[in-house]
C-alpha cells in the first residue's frame, strides 16, 4: 500500500503506487447533518447510479474503472453516510488541461449545504499530493450555479475557451458549445 501522508489536514493516500486505497475522508458536520468527501470505492457503484441522470446511466462504472487505472479520480459527497454527489479529478497526461476537475454535480436536495465545497476541497487536496501547482475546469456559461461556486472557491478564468464535448449531468440539453477555462493554484492555500 502507497503511503498516506497529510496534505493540507487531510489524509491522502499514494494513489500512484497503489489503485487500492484506504477511505481517508474529510468530514464536517453542518448544522446536524454530516458531510463527508472520499474517494470513491467499488462499494459506492450502486450509490453513484442512484444520482445518475438519464442522460449519465451507466457513467459511473467507466469511471470506477479508469479510476483503477490511475490518474483518474471519483470522489464521492456523502450526507449522513448516503451518496448524494461526485466529482472526477482527471490527471491523465493526454488530455489538454491537467489535472482537470470535471463533473462536479451535487443532487439538488444536497444543495446549499456545503457538500460541493467539501467534494472540491477534497480533490484539490487529490491534486495536490499528487505534485500539481494548480488545477483547471471548463464551465459552460449557462450554468449559472457552478460560476459563483468556483470564483468563490477561488477559481479564476484564464480567459481561453474551448468547445465543450461533455455529457450533461443534468436532463436538458446543453444550450452552449463553448467553456469558459478556470484555473486556482494549489499553492496558495
Amino acid at each position: 500500500m502507497g503511503k498516506t501522508r497529510l496534505c493540507f489536514g487531510l489524509f491522502v493516500p499514494d494513489l500512484r503506487s497503489n489503485p487500492v486505497h484506504e477511505r481517508e475522508t474529510m468530514a464536517m458536520p453542518v448544522q446536524g447533518t454530516q458531510i463527508e468527501a472520499r474517494l470513491a470505492t467499488r462499494d459506492d457503484l450502486a450509490g453513484l447510479e442512484a444520482i445518475e441522470t438519464d442522460r449519465t446511466e451507466g457513467l459511473s462504472a467507466s469511471y470506477l474503472n479508469l479510476q483503477e487505472k490511475g490518474d483518474f479520480y471519483v470522489v464521492v459527497g456523502l450526507v449522513d453516510g448516503e451518496v448524494m454527489g461526485r466529482a472526477i479529478l482527471d490527471a491523465r497526461t493526454r488530455n489538454e488541461l491537467v489535472p482537470e476537475l470535471k463533473l462536479l454535480w451535487v443532487v439538488p436536495a444536497a444543495r446549499r449545504q456545503g457538500l460541493g465545497v467539501a467534494i472540491t476541497s477534497y480533490l484539490e487536496s487529490v491534486a495536490a499530493q499528487l505534485g500539481y501547482d494548480e488545477i483547471f475546469l471548463g464551465v459552460t456559461p449557462d450554468n449559472p450555479a457552478a460560476i459563483p461556486l468556483y470564483i468563490s472557491l477561488d477559481y479564476t478564468p484564464t480567459g481561453e475557451h474551448r468547445s465543450a464535448v461533455n455529457v450533461s449531468v443534468v436532463d436538458a440539453e446543453v444550450a452552449s458549445a463553448t467553456e469558459a477555462i478556470y484555473r486556482k493554484s494549489l499553492r496558495l492555500r
